[in-house]
């Protein structure tokens, strides 16, 4: 898909293959309020200053509707400008999509794709930060939690959506339940990880309803190739700052050079 200068934008507002919430679904049965309503107004901007404390910043935050990839490419946005080169490493679609909004807003982008079951050579990478020292932005996507793992045990486990419409489906469909759950097997991640030859950093929140911990560490446990986990007690499904800060300085281990890239 490509844009001309003659057309609009493209803005993806859908809540993604997922299901919605009991909460959400409650919310939307209420009177939608117009935006200049006084009790509208008044809510947004208690919101807004909870999320203006919660990121710790003096500016004001705005608040759009919208799925994860409006932040996406609300970060290619506010990081990559008019004139930098971008190197996009592209695995799977997710990288390759990253291009997709770098395009838009830096002056060239240079991609090094490999299938998605393979992986990057490093080696390739430093060769290219080497032959184009005018590159300001390297992209690439690193894996957070483990989801799909230890399906079996995850879907008696998870109290939320998305195991929970196995589960659900599973319970009016009792004929099923062998054949469901032996097709499963085959997209079972904590089966699939042994397969996993390039070095892995992995997180777990002891509190994530929606991807037990237990499903985690059956993946991380049949990873053969270098791996690392980060295990965090008091949280949930929502990976914590400190461990982005890990991922890249993992990334600057990995990849020599990548320092000076950014």
């Amino acid at each position: 898909m490509s844009i001309t200068p003659d057309q609009d934008p493209l803005f993806t507002l859908t809540t993604g293959p997922v299901d919605a919430y009991p909460e959400v679904l409650r919310a939307l049965s209420r009177p939608v309020l117009y935006d200049y309503d006084p009790a509208f107004l008044g809510f947004y901007e208690k919101v807004v200053e909870k999320v203006r404390l919660a990121f710790r910043t003096p500016h004001m935050p705005v608040i759009l509707q919208g799925e994860p990839v409006l932040a996406l490419e609300a970060g290619a946005a506010s990081l990559i400008a008019r004139d930098d080169v971008v190197l996009n490493l592209a695995s799977g679609v997710y990288g390759a999509g990253f291009a997709y909004w770098a395009k838009r807003y830096c002056a060239e982008v240079l991609e090094i794709r490999v299938p998605f079951d393979q992986v990057i050579d490093p080696a390739q990478v430093a060769a290219m930060l080497k032959s184009r020292p005018d590159i300001r932005v390297v992209a690439v996507c690193h894996a957070d939690v483990p989801f799909l793992c230890d399906i079996q045990r995850a879907v008696t486990l998870a109290p939320e959506p998305p195991y929970t419409e196995v589960s659900e489906f599973l319970a009016q469909h009792l004929d099923l339940i062998p054949a469901a759950l032996d097709t499963l097997r085959y997209v079972d991640c904590a089966l699939l990880a042994r397969r996993i030859t390039a070095r892995c950093l992995l997180s777990v929140g002891l509190m994530d309803t929606i991807c037990p911990p237990s499903t985690v560490f059956a993946a991380y446990n049949e990873i053969t190739a270098g791996k690392d986990i980060s295990v965090h007690p008091f949280t949930g499904h929502v990976v914590p700052v400190a461990h982005v800060q890990r991922q890249l300085r993992h990334f600057r281990e990995f990849l020599p050079g990548a320092v000076r890239a950014g």
